[in-house]
């Protein structure tokens, strides 16, 4: 495998490229990628939503990992729905749920056995983007209904 370059963070560009949700998306696959964060403009004059994005400690503690993996795609739906993964340095693994659709919700899950671990694990899962604990899993999680990004 070869480090991914995707270029700059186009979400973090003023005046405003994208919208929020598009904005977030954007910045957790370089996150995943563990590409380096290039900014095209200067952080003094972002909007706040922007600098949310930008400086949300737990997706910039993801990035810095020290196992410096990247992500990979687990699957790719026909319905758009997507699995990327990463493993940390500490044993836990990275997740994004991902709508590639342009229309409709659609539920995405991520099984344990998917990402390399026993379907009997009762696993911790959080949304960093929320900053909130979603609650403990077993064998999988599902997001229901995920709106497009």
């Amino acid at each position: 495998h070869a480090w991914m370059d995707p270029d700059f963070l186009e979400t973090l560009f003023e005046p405003i490229t994208m919208n929020y949700t598009n904005s977030r998306t954007e910045m957790a696959f370089w996150v995943i990628w563990s590409v380096p964060l290039l900014v095209a403009t200067d952080p003094a004059d972002m909007s706040d939503e922007k600098k949310e994005i930008l400086m949300n400690e737990e997706v910039l503690a993801i990035h810095h990992d020290p196992l410096y993996a990247f992500g990979e795609r687990i699957y790719n739906n026909t319905d758009g729905s997507q699995l990327w993964s990463r493993p940390l340095d500490n044993g836990d693994m990275a997740v994004i749920l991902y709508n590639s659709q342009n229309f409709d919700a659609v539920d995405v899950t991520v099984t344990w056995e998917q990402i390399g671990w026993n379907d009997e694990d009762e696993v911790s899962v959080r949304c960093l983007w929320g900053k909130k604990d979603l609650g403990v899993f077993k064998s999988s999680f599902t997001r229901e209904q995920l709106p497009v990004h």
